[in-house]
């Protein structure tokens, strides 16, 4: 995962539902009306407007986040239903929408949590039992209560098509695969007396499909689903569920065909178009993907092209491509006579993202609300290395807009950098009880508790993040750092969770380092042979972070011959791998190879993929080598850019700057990495030294000498702390400090500014 905008993620997706917005008053039954006919977009802009007017009316809310909710906006509309819930006349069914919009979100145990609320008023509520059934069934734990729910619902409707569709997929997940056909026999008689509901039909047909497939008859199963896919070939339905079935078989691009067949059908269907292009783009082929993306601007609808420039945005939002993403979001924002303040808004923070500061403040004149355009503001701030200012107005937004997930997020961050790190965990608490999905809140909490020592916090927060973000390896890598220092964890039941997803290459090569550190590369290697299930394709690119673990592991146990065979052998089934072409490069280097040899393949692994951060520091580390400083900078510089989350780059670009004797480049370069990693001990460390050097033994400089301690910096950062005190005159503190360090306590506390610190570990004085 590379680094994103906070607000971004939140509103990126809002301007194809709100371009068509109308802009003229409506009343409340005009708005109803709407809404029955389906016709949500309509209506947001004229609520928007009218809640600006009366912002506590709770049934305007209401209609505001069910139409946010039904318009793909579900993550924003939850503010609003919040709001309605409030009101006890609208409790349930703002409740429910509730529910429904976490449902969309992936939020499954928000979902459940709404619908539990609505069931204690109402516990003969079937849409809750329904709601609430389909979230236990999608967060793949309590497949049983949903079951429960499910039967609930067709005790008192025996004719609900979809409490019958989910309880047979539920009974389909527990095994119990004759009842499942019990069920779906249900479902065909339903489908008989209306053989004019095609789409009954088509669902219908899948599930018999799938039915085969839990049985374990594919052929059949194979059989079912080209029957469906020349009955119905543009069903979702139909063609989702033959997609999982043939990806299952490891048939991808008999699926990428039948999707493209699709798309074909139905050109103007957007999620055909965004799921093909994110397939192509997986399988290495980022240029056909985005190719496939700007097909849609082809179509004479113009929201339709809207939605195109908005996939084409984050598409390039994704690739962290933001000159791109700006423009494209520019292309669509142009075809919009009257923006909507959410578009303006997140147009402004695209502008900040980019640091393009005058252009995004510029925009942000064009906001109504005070609070976002303190969020613009406060960004700003941020970026020119003001947090105080950036918290300052942060607290202007908060009374205004308190649930705001960006804005908690970005108040976590500006404290972080101010060293407040009891503030920071509580704004980035908040920020995930607002919405987890939003933001990377919990990975970062998880990494600051991860570096103060708190395991078991860490462990929590990861694993919290890697429920909503299952596409981002970085948390899977967190939560198994804190897994293994904790006592009171066990990883087993994690990669049960994980085997099958994106997340799961990324947990077992994070493990297998552990194991190698703390013991031998053999047992690492050992360890990974003797997982469960079937062996990795170790030719796969979703496995390259696994085979460059194994492939160095090979290496660092004696058994080269065996490392370079794997390498090559994925090299030859992928040769256009810029992952495999790296890893072919960090081999050559662990083996002491040819210089000239290693840097060519490393730079041949950047001419593939100019994004493949680790093949960037490879070019980094091969140019240093050969006295190529300024060079070298040059790619340390691209890989951290590239990749923020690994200060391994920006480590090394600051301490080359020092030994090239540029002390003051190599200060302003460890600055920028605690900007981005605050609990860095090596950052932290190098600062104080730099300052304390200089005769500045101020309170930031104690500041940084107190963090490399509380964050690991060991024995050199205890001096360190203690030289820094003795040189501010505080003899007595500095001898209380060496106590405490030669009894293996924490730095006692202090007072200061910012009061104690906060509980939980964090920031309290662990080293």
């Amino acid at each position: 995962m590379r680094a994103r905008s906070a607000l971004t993620a939140s509103w990126i997706a809002l301007l194809v539902v709100l371009a068509s917005g109308c802009d003229r008053t409506l009343s409340l039954d005009e708005v109803r009306a709407l809404h029955s006919d389906g016709r949500y977009a309509d209506t947001i802009e004229p609520l928007r407007k009218q809640l600006e007017k009366t912002p506590d009316d709770a049934e305007a809310h209401l209609l505001y986040g069910t139409a946010l909710s039904r318009t793909g906006a579900a993550r924003v509309a939850v503010w609003s239903l919040r709001k309605a819930a409030e009101t006890p006349e609208w409790m349930v069914p703002a409740t429910l929408e509730l529910s429904g919009a976490h449902a969309h979100a992936g939020n499954w145990s928000e979902a459940i949590a709404a619908a539990d609320a609505v069931l204690e008023v109402e516990p003969d509520n079937l849409p809750a039992h329904v709601l609430r059934g389909e979230a236990f069934l999608n967060e793949g734990e309590q497949t049983e209560r949903a079951l429960e729910d499910f039967d609930f619902v067709l005790n008192e409707d025996p004719t609900s098509r979809p409490a019958l569709n989910s309880r047979a997929s539920a009974l389909l997940l527990l095994g119990k695969v004759e009842e499942a056909a019990e069920t779906i026999d249900q479902l065909e008689a339903l489908a008989a007396k209306n053989p004019g509901d095609q789409a009954g039909q088509a669902e219908l047909c899948a599930v018999q499909a799938v039915l085969r497939q839990e049985r374990g008859e594919l052929d059949e199963a194979e059989k079912r689903f080209e029957e469906c896919l020349e009955r119905f070939p543009s069903d979702s339905v139909v063609v989702d569920s033959a997609i999982t079935f043939f990806d299952t078989k490891g048939e991808r691009e008999r699926s990428d065909a039948l999707l493209a067949k699709a798309l074909e059908l139905a050109p103007q269907s957007l999620s055909y178009r965004r799921t093909l292009a994110l397939r192509v783009e997986a399988a290495g082929d980022p240029a056909r993907a985005l190719s496939l993306l700007k097909q849609g601007l082809e179509s004479e609808d113009r929201e339709l092209r809207i939605a195109v420039w908005t996939d084409i945005t984050n598409y390039h939002l994704k690739r962290d491509e933001l000159p791109e993403a700006i423009e494209a979001f520019e292309q669509a924002l142009s075809m919009v006579d009257d923006p909507p303040q959410l578009a303006i808004l997140t147009h402004a923070d695209l502008l900040a993202r980019a640091e393009r500061n005058a252009d995004a403040l510029r925009v942000a004149k064009g906001l109504e609300n005070d609070a976002y355009l303190g969020l613009i503001e406060a960004r700003i701030a941020l970026n020119e290395g003001d947090p105080k200012r950036a918290l300052a107005r942060l607290d202007q937004v908060f009374p205004l807009w308190p649930n705001n997930a960006g804005a908690r997020y970005y108040a976590a961050r500006a404290a972080e950098q101010t060293g407040d790190f009891a503030r920071a965990i509580e704004e980035y608490r908040q920020s995930i009880r607002s919405a987890p999905d939003e933001t990377e809140a919990a990975l970062r909490l998880a990494k600051l508790y991860l570096a103060a020592g708190s395991y078991e916090e860490a462990w929590s927060n990861a694993g919290q993040y890697i429920s909503v973000h299952r596409d981002d390896p970085e948390g899977a890598r967190v939560m198994v750092a804190a897994a293994a220092k904790d006592e009171k964890a066990t990883l087993h039941a994690l990669f049960a969770q994980l085997r099958g997803t994106t997340l799961w290459p990324a947990a077992v090569a994070a493990r297998a380092r552990f194991v190698a550190e703390k013991r031998d590369p053999p047992a690492a290697l050992a360890w990974i042979t003797e997982i469960p299930g079937p062996a990795p394709d170790w030719n796969s690119t979703a496995n390259a972070e696994l085979l460059r673990t194994r492939v160095l592991l090979l290496q660092a146990a004696g058994r080269g011959d065996e490392a370079e065979k794997a390498i090559a052998e994925a090299v030859a089934a992928q040769p256009k791998s810029s992952e495999f072409r790296e890893i072919q490069a960090a081999l050559l280097e662990a083996k002491g190879g040819d210089p000239a040899a290693i840097r060519a393949v490393y730079e041949d692994a950047v001419a593939k993929d100019a994004r493949n951060w680790l093949a960037l520091e490879g070019v980094a580390r091969a140019r240093e080598r050969v006295g190529d400083t300024r060079g070298a900078l040059e790619f340390f510089d691209r890989a951290t850019k590239t990749h923020l989350e690994s200060p391994l780059s920006a480590r090394g670009a600051a301490e080359l700057a020092a030994r090239m004797g540029d002390k003051a480049d190599s200060e302003r370069r460890w600055s920028e990495l605690l900007k981005e990693h605050p609990w860095d001990a090596s950052a932290a460390r190098a600062l104080a030294s730099f300052r304390t050097e200089r005769g500045l033994n101020d309170e930031m400089t104690l500041d940084f000498a107190e963090r490399a301690v509380m964050f690991g910096g060991g024995k050199d950062a205890e001096t360190l702390l203690i030289r820094v005190h003795e040189a501010r005159g505080e003899v007595d503190r500095a001898r209380e400090v060496a106590r405490a360090f030669e009894a293996g306590k924490p730095i006692p506390p202090r007072k200061s500014k910012r009061g104690e610190p906060p509980p939980g570990g964090a920031a309290n004085g662990q080293s």
